[in-house]
């Protein structure tokens, strides 16, 4: 509870110091007064209390109120996000110009010349939005071959649709849950596996969802694991709905899949420390695994099921041949990807690791936040697992 209340308190901290930055920036090269200026005073601050506000109303039942303010807070964070980046870059170039003198000064501080740079970085933003927003919502199947040693020469290509960050609640909403169901299932795949943060709200918010979920088919079953925001909201509501939905929830748990690989579900590490203090290591949790299976020879492929792209070593050196992970949205706004390559060392797509170990990370099919994707595509990844040559 203690580590819950300081990350608030940070958060807040850090969305009041950026918002009273753009805030500032925005007046002062818009440069109006009058009615004008409390027209831009006024909305910029309805602008940046939507996203507290929709966070709170979250709460509530399902209503215009709520959804206006998540719609509108969600927008206001990705365009919050370019605001501030690009004014950084605005100021570091006028600082940089204060020494050097190549633009004249009078281009940041005349009113004509801040007037029209600020109608030019809105109209940027303006682009990057809609853009956004158009790519976010077409969503693409990636169609991936991995080849397992593990796999006996002889055995039938797998296919295993991977789909993470979903995210459903006012922004990813039951239409386009129908079209993700849809389009999975005629993917004809042997498997089906949820990475985490299907939901983005509370399971109270989606009710009746499940039906669609139902629909999923695959001949050796759905499974799936909790991401960071099942935990978020409502974990117990959570795990009710994916057991509604027909979808087998892996909780540090493992299953075996018509005598072809064994598939280990991990409750989302770095979340579930701040509710347990006793989380056994991956490597445990492994070893039954093959013991439970009967696999203690290593006969079959060990898929691992992570939301959180961390723990890679000890899944490698505990023989994993494969992990499946989400969480990182592939950077979901350009260029947040650089920074969480600093964060996780991995971003997106397939990786090999220690021990031969082989990773994927989707960028996930919905959005957090802003409702926008900008370097990055969202997708239904198709894994074909074959034998290696």
């Amino acid at each position: 509870m203690k580590g819950m209340i300081i990350f608030i308190a940070v958060a807040l901290t850090v969305y009041t110091s950026v918002n009273w930055y753009i805030h500032r920036s925005v007046m002062q090269m818009a440069a109006l007064s009058g009615t004008w200026g409390s027209v831009l005073r006024w909305g910029l601050l309805l602008l940046i209390l939507s996203f507290p506000m929709s966070r709170f109303l979250y709460g509530f039942p399902v209503n215009p109120v709520s959804n206006f303010f998540i719609w509108l807070g969600s927008f206001w964070v990705g365009i919050m996000f370019y605001f501030f980046f690009i004014f950084l870059v605005k100021d570091a170039v006028r600082l940089v110009n204060h020494f050097a003198g190549v633009i004249p000064r009078s281009f940041f501080t005349s009113t004509p010349g801040s007037q029209y740079l600020i109608l030019g970085i809105t109209g940027v933003i303006a682009i990057l939005a809609v853009y956004g927003t158009w790519r976010s919502y077409r969503p693409i199947v990636n169609e991936v071959h991995v080849q397992l040693a593990s796999m006996q020469p002889q055995s039938d290509p797998i296919r295993i649709a991977f789909v993470s960050d979903v995210h459903l609640g006012a922004i990813v909403g039951e239409k386009r849950l129908q079209k993700m169901v849809s389009d999975i299932n005629a993917l004809n795949p042997d498997l089906i596996v949820i990475g985490g943060d299907l939901l983005d709200e509370s399971a109270s918010r989606m009710v009746g969802w499940e039906k669609h979920l139902q629909q999923l088919n695959a001949p050796n079953g759905v499974f799936g694991v909790l991401g960071n925001h099942e935990y978020y909201h409502d974990m117990k509501g959570s795990i009710q709905f994916f057991r509604n939905s027909g979808i087998t929830l892996l909780q540090d748990q493992s299953s075996i899949l018509d005598d072809k690989l064994i598939l280990l579900g991990l409750e989302d590490r770095p979340t579930m420390g701040r509710f347990s203090d006793t989380i056994p290591s991956v490597a445990e949790l492994m070893e039954s695994a093959k013991q439970s299976t009967g696999n203690e020879a290593n006969q079959l492929p060990l898929i691992v099921i992570h939301h959180t792209p961390v723990k890679l070593d000890e899944a490698a050196n505990a023989g994993a041949d494969l992990q499946l992970s989400g969480h990182t949205h592939g950077g979901q706004l350009w260029p947040a990807k650089m920074f969480v390559k600093m964060s996780y060392n991995v971003v997106e797509g397939l990786y090999t690791l220690k021990n031969g170990m082989q990773l994927y990370i989707s960028p996930g099919y919905g959005s957090w936040g802003p409702p926008m994707r900008i370097g990055t595509t969202p997708e239904i990844a198709l894994l074909i697992l074959e034998p290696a040559h």
